[in-house]
């Protein structure tokens, strides 16, 4: 090979050698330029306080969250308590899974948020219950459910607090420490007039001609306060006829609010008459007051079961 075709060979290879060496660099740069670089991201939410958007009061055990139907004085029970639930819907922007607690307050309005858990005048319920899976994933039910008792304070006329009414309250809280209470539920209790005669009837069993009772055998019958207004117990008899012959009169029976022998009663009236036992409102334990009776059996002239009525009718005082 001569010395010209020697150096057209050399240029050749190195400039094959250039273009290898320029494509590595290429690749290598767009290599470097193709790499993933991680980026740290961070949003900060912040927490939003929850919100009732409804709150009502139901007479059952339902899922009506939206309408009310208790009545307005709310209605109690002889003696007995009777249910009422304060229900309705809440609201987190945070989501559902946020709400911490439920709280209900069910309370004579003049004594506040705070006032201490009385069955006269004051019902808190804490926690109440409440359902996530309710609605959309930011909303929540809730339930809050009272026993009111018989005695509770009543705010209508003829009532311990008629100047006054009832208020409902709920406070709904979430982990990030926010409270919401709600729009109260304003309403009333009634006065509710009950009274119970705990047990009848006055038998004497067999007693003697001329028999008169004294404070070892007389008979006592007691009554109780089974409402939220006072009272009072009239009272009224008659003669008692007997079934072999002869009546024991009327005015051989006797009544008093102590025990004390025939003699030292009240004669039984014909008709009604305050018998002196009352039952005022009832604020810590039963109220209850005693009738006590007495009799005389006549001398002579009676025979057989005399049997008669003793009529005691409660009224509001």
């Amino acid at each position: 090979m001569d010395e010209a075709n020697k150096n057209k060979s050399t240029y050749w290879i190195l400039g094959a050698a250039l273009l290898l060496i320029g494509v590595f660099v290429a690749v290598a740069l767009v290599m470097v330029n193709s790499q993933a670089v991680g980026v740290s991201t961070q949003v900060s939410i912040g927490n939003q306080p929850p919100t009732v958007s409804s709150h009502v009061c139901r007479t059952g055990n339902d899922t009506n969250y939206t309408t009310s139907n208790c009545p307005n004085p709310l209605q109690l029970t002889d003696g007995l308590t009777t249910k009422y639930s304060f229900q309705g819907i809440v609201t987190d922007p945070n989501g559902a899974s946020d709400i911490t607690g439920v709280k209900e307050s069910v309370r004579r309005t003049a004594l506040g948020g705070g006032c201490t858990p009385d069955n006269n005048d004051c019902y808190i319920v804490d926690p109440c219950t409440w359902d996530t899976g309710y609605g959309t994933t930011d909303q929540a039910s809730f339930k809050c459910s009272i026993n009111m008792d018989f005695y509770a304070d009543s705010t209508e006329s003829g009532g311990v607090y008629p100047a006054d009414t009832w208020t409902a309250t709920v406070v709904v809280s979430d982990d990030g420490g926010s409270t919401y209470v709600s729009n109260a539920i304003n309403t009333s209790v009634e006065t509710h007039f009950a009274v119970q005669i705990l047990s009848t009837p006055v038998e004497w069993g067999a007693r003697p001609l001329g028999f008169a009772s004294d404070t070892g055998n007389n008979i006592s019958r007691g009554v109780k306060q089974a409402g939220n207004d006072q009272a009072l117990i009239n009272i009224s008899g008659g003669d008692l006829g007997c079934s072999t012959y002869g009546t024991i009169p009327r005015t051989n029976q006797e009544y008093s609010t102590t025990n004390v022998a025939f003699g030292s009663g009240n004669a039984m009236p014909a008709s009604a008459t305050a018998s002196g036992a009352t039952l005022d409102y009832r604020t810590a334990g039963d109220v209850l007051d005693d009738i006590w009776f007495m009799i005389k059996v006549p001398n002579v002239g009676v025979e057989g079961n005399c049997t008669g009525t003793i009529t005691l009718v409660a009224a509001p005082s």
